[in-house]
């Protein structure tokens, strides 16, 4: 007797790393257990390809970059992989395709048939993430492909919509609750093993959550990004590039769990009848932001800022944004970090005195809090160098009553590179410019 697994999902479930199990253990299983082989670990393209219209979602394949002619190469590529997977030696038969969400119930059913004159039962498996944190991780997979705006309208996952035509097409679907404390080991992988009776060897989470630092990042770049086609390949140097920023992870506030509540309750009770889990638990998170608006994702502090100045080391990362922007990385920072919508609003003065090769120094007061020792951001040509309080003492300033009274306010910065002629010094206290200079 043969029998067929489909893994539908859904997207933001750990898909990615239950796929990469099992085509990294394909063959050790379990007796008679296989993952089919379609050219890659996720089953979503490929069965799209065999099985979707071009008509229906032209997007899908123009993000790869199809023309007409590849486009039918892979169709006839893929459903050839299909059948010699379906054709193949097994007992149990596995499919992982989240995107399969994206065909139609007639195309599912062209699906169905295929299987069934090839295996006795298919059975469909799918993982259901709670609304409000489900959101959170699509707004950042959207984010690293087009510029979008925080819309729980369109970011609301949509249970009935994504799952009823399997149901229809299927009979029956097996929903599993996504949560770490439902999980066994808390790990979705090490479950799906267990409810699926494969074996386990461990397993490496493949997809990390981006910080909140790296969505800001990533929100004013695809704000800035001048082509309109970012291909797979620049999606994935985005992501390696910004998993080095790390911090506290994005959050949306209250303002979506109520909109969850009023909007989306009929939905709410369809999925809660397959999974049961209760609307306040599917709700509860921490929430850094609890404004609907995009303008938190606009506020860049200094520690931020200095932060992303380790992106400028990432060559690939400066390419894609002179590619795609049409400016290099170091004025994208400093043009984000100057927009911020976090403004130093005390009066600042600054006196330059001294660059020489390789040493700037001069002093710097807050008026309005002359006891307050300032923090100065150090740019050459744009790019940040370093930065250094103004809290020296210097005895002449003691005299002429600068600042605190004491003379506690200059400051001396070492470079490690000589100056040469014609760079442009900027010193930033918070994200206000207080002296531009032509050395």
């Amino acid at each position: 007797m043969k029998t067929c697994v489909l893994h539908i999902g859904m997207h933001k479930t750990g898909s990615s790393s239950i796929q990469d199990y099992l085509q990294t253990h394909n063959g050790k299983l379990g007796n008679g257990v296989v993952y089919a082989n379609l050219g890659g670990s996720n089953h979503s393209g490929p069965l799209i390809y065999a099985f979707h219209s071009k008509e229906y979602n032209k997007s899908f394949f123009e993000l790869r970059g199809d023309t007409d002619e590849k486009y039918n190469k892979k169709v006839v590529n893929f459903r050839k992989l299909f059948f010699e997977a379906i054709s193949s030696k097994y007992t149990k038969l596995f499919f992982s395709a989240e995107g399969l969400i994206h065909l139609t119930t007639d195309e599912l059913f062209l699906l169905k048939t295929e299987l069934l004159n090839h295996v006795d039962s298919v059975s469909i498996v799918a993982y259901i993430r709670p609304p409000k944190s489900y959101m959170e991780s699509a707004f950042q997979q959207k984010l690293k492909g087009q510029p979008v705006e925080v819309n729980y309208k369109q970011l609301y996952p949509k249970y009935q919509m994504r799952f009823e035509k399997f149901e229809q097409v299927f009979g029956i679907v097996n929903y599993s609750l996504f949560d770490k404390t439902e999980l066994v080991g808390g790990d979705i992988v090490e479950d799906f093993c267990h409810k699926n009776k494969i074996n386990y060897y461990g397993s490496i989470s493949a997809n990390v959550s981006l910080s909140k630092l790296a969505i800001k990042f990533l929100y004013y770049y695809q704000k800035k990004r001048k082509k309109v086609t970012i291909l797979e390949k620049q999606i994935s140097t985005l992501e390696l590039a910004l998993k080095s920023l790390k911090g506290e992870r994005f959050h949306l506030g209250s303002n979506a769990e109520q909109y969850i509540i009023d909007e989306c309750s009929n939905d709410l009770d369809w999925i809660n009848q397959r999974v049961n889990f209760k609307t306040t638990e599917a709700l509860s998170n921490h929430s850094l932001y609890d404004s609907p608006c995009n303008e938190d994702l606009s506020d860049i502090s200094e520690d931020e800022f200095l932060c992303l100045q380790q992106l400028n080391k990432n060559q690939q990362l400066s390419a894609l944004v002179n590619h795609q922007c049409g400016l290099n990385l170091n004025e994208l920072l400093f043009n984000l970090y100057l927009g911020s919508t976090k403004q130093f609003s005390n009066k600042i003065k600054i006196k330059f005195e001294l660059a020489t090769s390789n040493i700037i120094s001069g002093w710097g007061v807050n008026l309005n809090h002359p006891n307050d020792k300032i923090n100065l951001i150090i740019l050459l040509d744009r790019q940040v160098i370093g930065s250094v309080k103004a809290e020296h003492y210097r005895v002449d300033l003691k005299r002429i009553d600068i600042g605190d009274g004491e003379g506690y306010c200059a400051f001396s910065f070492s470079i490690d590179s000589s100056i040469s002629k014609g760079t442009q010094l900027d010193i930033l206290v918070g994200n206000t410019i207080v002296l531009t200079k032509i050395l």
